[in-house]
């Protein structure tokens, strides 16, 4: 039996727990797999760390992983990272049992593998890295993408992590820790000490998971809209955009209130996410019927045209960090590789009169890489 959920869900269902009970659908794209794959580079770099004591060791071979995760490997400095010690281990699993409120070790570094003897009463879940700092638990999490990641504190991935490792190690304190790493292999961090009291809270958050989660079942309680609704594999089926979206095709804003305007404006991102959303669904319903029929004896179809220039964010992460230096990289990247964001790290580092030159010249080294594409988009017509 699969468990409730898994510690890296945990933030959007505990903020919604009908993102756990609709019906869902996954897309798994290259840039998770990448991830995956420098999550395991980590993790073999710290099993040889141990073996060797920290005393030099060969690097783990990166053939067949993907040339973005490979190039990301081969960027990254480990000296830089404080998850390289003799006293932590990699790759974590726990369970955590909703009812009983016991937390277990299901195994070290072997994969998915550990969570086969889990139930629908436990959360489930790994920590990147987990031992003992100083007397402290430890537990930090690796972060390859660009998705926005919360505080330590306000991160329920992590504070799972930190719940199971001072429940296994009867510790009363922890280091939790987030370590982003950039395609350009550089790497920042975020870090909390939480406390007994703080982890007593969280506890508590998680046990109600089991009752709110049978409300959302049976149908006795309503969807929650946030950020995580982006990401949330249940969009497509969600109850609360088909509402939105209705509510808004026949709402005529000259007869809202002031107030209602307000509430509309702050929702604005989660109705541009529901459109767009809705509109790709369409897309490829009409692309795979080859048209569709309206029923006024017109026809929708999908048109193809040259899309915009993209950046390949790892290819040009490496070609700002050799001319520029890994800060400019960084600040290019961040929330995400696009032309405006590369602007403004050229800038930084521009003298009088020389932004425009160097932009042009950053733009067009990414080109001679390779780091530049043009997609092709897509279009709804009705004729």
């Amino acid at each position: 039996m699969p468990p409730l959920t898994t510690a890296s869900s945990l933030q959007r269902v505990m903020t919604c727990q009908h993102s756990l009970v609709l019906p869902q659908v996954r897309n798994e794209n290259r840039f998770g797999a990448a991830g995956t794959q420098i999550h395991e580079y980590l993790a073999e770099c710290l099993v040889r760390y141990r073996k060797h004591k920290g005393h030099g060791f060969e690097l783990p071979n990166t053939d067949g992983y993907q040339d973005g995760a490979a190039q990301v490997c081969g960027l990254i400095s480990l000296e830089r990272l404080q998850t390289m010690r003799l006293s932590l281990n990699p790759e974590v699993a726990y369970s955590y049992n909703l009812r009983t409120g016991v937390a277990k070790v299901l195994g070290v570094n072997v994969g998915r593998a550990a969570y086969g003897r889990s139930t629908h009463d436990e959360i489930t879940g790994t920590a990147d890295v987990e031992g003992i700092c100083d007397g402290l638990s430890y537990v930090a999490d690796y972060k390859t993408g660009f998705t926005p990641v919360p505080t330590p504190r306000d991160n329920a991935q992590i504070l799972f992590a930190a719940l199971c490792s001072m429940k296994t190690r009867g510790t009363d304190k922890c280091v939790a820790e987030v370590i982003r790493i950039f395609p350009s292999g550089a790497i920042s961090s975020d870090s909390a000490v939480v406390t007994k009291r703080d982890i007593d809270r969280f506890e508590d958050e998680l046990k109600s998971l089991t009752w709110k989660v049978r409300k959302a079942r049976e149908g006795k309680s309503q969807p929650v809209e946030s950020e995580s609704c982006k990401y949330c594999p249940a969009f497509n089926h969600c109850p609360a955009k088909v509402t939105m979206l209705q509510r808004f095709e026949s709402a005529e804003i000259g007869e809202l209130t002031d107030a209602q305007v307000a509430s509309v404006a702050k929702r604005l991102p989660l109705l541009k996410d529901a459109v767009s959303r809705l509109e790709r669904i369409i897309e490829e319903r009409v692309e795979n019927l080859g048209g569709l029929d309206m029923g006024d004896g017109t026809t929708m179809r999908v048109t193809y045209s040259e899309g915009a220039e993209r950046i390949d964010a790892d290819i040009a992460a490496r070609v700002l960090a050799e001319r520029y230096g890994e800060e400019v990289a960084a600040k290019a990247q961040n929330p995400g590789m696009t032309k405006k964001s590369l602007r403004e790290a050229v800038q930084s580092i521009a003298g009088r009169g020389e932004l425009g030159r160097l932009e042009k010249e950053a733009l067009q080294a990414i080109r001679d890489a390779g780091g530049m594409t043009r997609g092709i988009t897509r279009k709804l017509v009705i004729s």
